[in-house]
């Protein structure tokens, strides 16, 4: 009886070792499609989107765009701030008032 029970406990730990090894192979071939998968992406990057981003370079164009909506952006708070009405001169007023 001994014998049956070791030979079960046998079949039982070779069963556990076979399924152990078979999820660390889908491990493995689930890692390396990953990879491949990233690889392959990277690839694409490299070969087709960064030589377009190259030859037709929008960056400077952008640049001036954003440049010239600050400078406006920046003018309406100057003729904002210039006022004499504004918020920033009626609080100047009256901190000097204040002061002296």
């Amino acid at each position: 009886m001994d014998t049956s029970k070791s030979k079960k406990g046998l079949n039982v730990d070779n069963e556990a070792r076979r399924f152990k090894k078979l999820h660390e192979n889908f491990s493995y071939y689930n890692f390396l499609e990953k990879e491949s998968l990233r690889l392959n992406h990277l690839c694409e990057f490299f070969e087709h989107k960064l030589p377009n981003f190259v030859e037709i370079n929008q960056s400077e164009r952008l640049i001036e765009i954003q440049e010239r909506k600050n400078h406006e952006i920046q003018k309406l708070i100057l003729e904002e701030i210039v006022k004499d009405n504004s918020n920033l001169q009626l609080y100047l007023a009256h901190l000097f008032n204040q002061t002296f």
